[in-house]
């Protein structure tokens, strides 16, 4: 039997939760076999209010509680460092993915509200330091009291500073992270699991830097986000001495030290004007002789990404409000776990 809900059906969010299954409007009706194409697209507009019914037979399908579809929260929300990408995505990739973070992102704004998130991560608008990523990581490593070297828990200092880390995998092998904010205005990182943990690390990173840097879509955002990236992980005063000498087998130790990829280490000597763009080919070169493109050395030696703050946040919520998982998230408690992966 269908709840008894205060507010109206939200048709936003069957367009969600269609999206996020990777179906068209034509599937789901074939799917279910007693709602017309025709008719789920009025619904979906909102220019045709569903039955009792049919309600109860899109919740059935979808394995949701009836609260997920009569929820006021907006279903989509802005999102700069997604649609910077979305170019390259295909379409129905690109519609899962934004439908998948936007479900997980409305659980996580809920349980911020009940469980008001300590920290609050600051702002340096990056036009302010003419682009200059590097400059704004120094700061905000001096404002983190961050000590000299390299970061050992990188996920624990973002999500201290009130950032939730979702681990998402994307279904994309070229996504490995976007960010993501709430209705309230605070971010959200997500995550692709499926990509080693010195590329997780940076880009964990790189996403901070579009959350302290970023309002705007820009053309230099994503160079900005690389360089705030390689200064916040490899601090140039600490590392300026390493690249002499440098080869390959220094690039492992080097990465063993740091937690970054041998490629995001040349790189990051490249910036610091370390390594010559000449010798910088020469080092590529030998990097794609050895495979390590695709699969670098020693990663099994790299600290992972291990993001704890909305495992936490559930587990308040299953203690404080047990059994209340449907009313307050809109969600089912296995269906909770599984998106989190707990």
């Amino acid at each position: 039997m269908v709840r008894e809900i205060t507010h109206r059906f939200n048709p936003e969010m069957l367009v969600l939760v269609r999206e996020s299954n990777g179906l068209t409007q034509s599937k789901l009706s074939s799917s279910i076999g007693c709602m017309s194409q025709a008719k789920i697209s009025k619904i979906e507009e909102g220019v045709q209010e569903p039955t009792d019914n049919d309600i109860l037979q899109i919740c059935n399908y979808f394995e949701k509680p009836s609260t997920f579809f009569f929820q006021a929260s907006k279903a989509k929300v802005p999102n700069i460092t997604f649609f910077r990408k979305r170019s390259s995505f295909p379409l129905k990739t690109l519609k899962y993915v934004d439908a998948n973070m936007n479900i997980r992102r409305l659980i996580v704004e809920k349980l911020g509200q009940l469980f008001p998130l300590e920290g609050n991560p600051p702002f340096y608008d990056a036009s302010t330091f003419s682009g200059d990523g590097s400059q704004v990581a120094k700061i905000l490593r001096k404002e983190w009291n961050i000590q000299k070297g390299p970061i050992d828990d990188l996920a624990s200092l973002v999500e201290a500073k009130g950032i939730p880390i979702v681990m998402f995998d994307f279904g994309y092998g070229k996504l490995d992270g976007l960010t993501i904010r709430t209705e309230s205005g605070f971010p959200i990182i997500f995550l692709n699991p499926s990509f080693p943990p010195s590329r997780l690390r940076f880009t964990l990173a790189h996403e901070l830097g579009h959350v302290v840097m970023h309002k705007e879509i820009s053309p230099e955002m994503e160079q900005e986000a690389s360089e705030f990236a390689g200064e916040f992980l490899m601090p140039e005063e600490d590392c300026k001495d390493s690249f002499y000498p440098v080869d390959i087998h220094k690039l492992i130790e080097l990465k063993k030290q740091w937690g970054l990829s041998m490629q995001a280490i040349l790189k990051n000597g490249q910036r610091i004007k370390k390594i010559n763009d000449r010798y910088a080919r020469f080092l590529w070169m030998q990097i794609g002789k050895q495979g390590f493109r695709k699969s670098e050395p020693s990663e099994d030696e790299i600290p992972l990404v291990a993001p704890k703050l909305v495992t936490k946040l559930l587990e308040a919520f299953f203690t404080q409000y047990n059994g209340k998982e449907e009313d307050m998230l809109c969600s089912t408690r296995s269906e909770l776990k599984k998106a989190f992966s707990i």
